[in-house]
């Protein structure tokens, strides 16, 4: 027999009395079964339970905490402009993502370093067509014009 989840262990005997025939009934509701299940349950899985939580807390929160500063590298490199490419503050970095931004500053360099290059080509290149097209339109004759 169960009731509000205890369970009762019932033992009845018949016993012949001055009275005549009665009924005794014994009820046990302490099962030692259920008191050790519930003892279990209340002292050893809910406190375990709880420390996992709070161990899964401390982790995620100290995860979260070392990476930002490479979190917040990130970001600095993603809000840049496509023409910023002065060099990161290696100082402001962490020890541990330095050689990153070292090699990220020496990429910035090669790359504004080429940029460079081209722009010197091309302002050189626009000199010499203008220089070298006009003195000898002056001189020759051009099929298009004959001669100026």
């Amino acid at each position: 027999m169960a009731q509000a989840g205890v369970t009762y262990r019932i033992i009845s005997q018949r016993v012949q009395t001055a009275a005549g025939e009665q009924v005794v009934r014994l009820a046990d509701g302490s099962d030692p079964r259920q008191q050790w299940l519930r003892l279990v349950a209340v002292k050893i899985l809910l406190p375990n339970i709880l420390l996992m939580m709070l161990a899964l807390f401390s982790v995620q929160w100290a995860v979260k905490r070392a990476l930002r500063p490479l979190l917040d590298l990130k970001e600095a490199v993603e809000h840049r402009s496509p023409q910023d490419l002065s060099a990161i503050d290696i100082q402001a970095s962490p020890e541990e993502v330095r050689p990153l931004v070292q090699s990220l500053n020496r990429l910035f360099e090669r790359v504004n370093a080429q940029a460079e290059s081209q722009r010197r080509f091309v302002a050189d290149a626009a000199h010499q067509l203008r220089c070298h097209v006009l003195t000898p339109v002056a001189w020759t004759p051009s099929p298009c014009f004959g001669w100026i």
